[in-house]
C-alpha cells in the first residue's frame, strides 16, 4: 500500500471510529426514533412473505455485525497481511470497552453479550474480505510473473 493510500486509510478509520463510538455511547438507544416505522415495516414484510425470523432482534443484530465490518476491513488494512486477524482481537476489545461503557454509564442503554458477538462477527468478516482480496491479488500477481517468463 502507498503511503498516500495508508494515509488516507488512517484517515477513514479516524472518522469511522469517530462515528462509532458516537453511536455506541449516545445516551439513548439510537434506533428508539425509529422503533415504530421499523416493525411497521417489519409487519409488512411478513406480510409479503419474509420469514419470521427476520425479527427485531435479527434486524439489530445484522446492523451490529454490518456497523464493524469496516472496522476490520480498515484494521487488516492497515496490518501486515499476515496479521489480518488482528481485526478480531481489536473488534472484540472495542466491542467489550462499549459494552462495559454502556453498562457501567448509560443506564438507558443495554450491553448484551449478543451485541458483542455480532460486533466481532462483523470485524471477523470485514479483516476476512481483506484477507481474501489480499490472497487473491497476490495469486494473480504470481501467475502474471510465471506468465511473463
Amino acid at each position: 500500500m502507498t503511503t498516500r493510500a495508508r494515509r488516507i486509510a488512517w484517515l477513514i478509520f479516524l472518522g469511522y471510529g469517530v462515528a462509532v463510538l458516537f453511536i455506541a455511547l449516545w445516551p439513548t438507544p439510537v434506533n428508539q426514533p425509529f422503533d415504530t416505522q421499523l416493525q411497521r415495516f417489519l409487519d409488512w414484510v411478513h406480510r409479503e412473505g419474509v420469514p419470521q425470523q427476520v425479527n427485531y432482534t435479527f434486524v439489530e443484530a445484522s446492523a451490529n455485525m454490518l456497523l464493524f465490518v469496516p472496522f476490520g476491513a480498515l484494521v487488516a488494512l492497515l496490518s501486515a497481511e499476515r496479521l489480518w486477524w488482528v481485526c478480531v482481537v481489536f473488534g472484540l476489545t472495542l466491542s467489550l470497552s462499549i459494552e462495559l461503557g454502556q453498562y457501567l454509564f448509560l443506564p438507558q442503554r443495554y450491553a448484551t453479550a449478543s451485541d458483542i458477538l455480532a460486533n466481532t462477527s462483523g470485524a471477523l468478516l470485514g479483516g476476512g474480505i481483506v484477507a481474501v482480496v489480499r490472497w487473491w491479488e497476490h495469486a494473480r500477481q504470481i501467475r502474471a510473473d510465471a506468465s511473463e517468463t
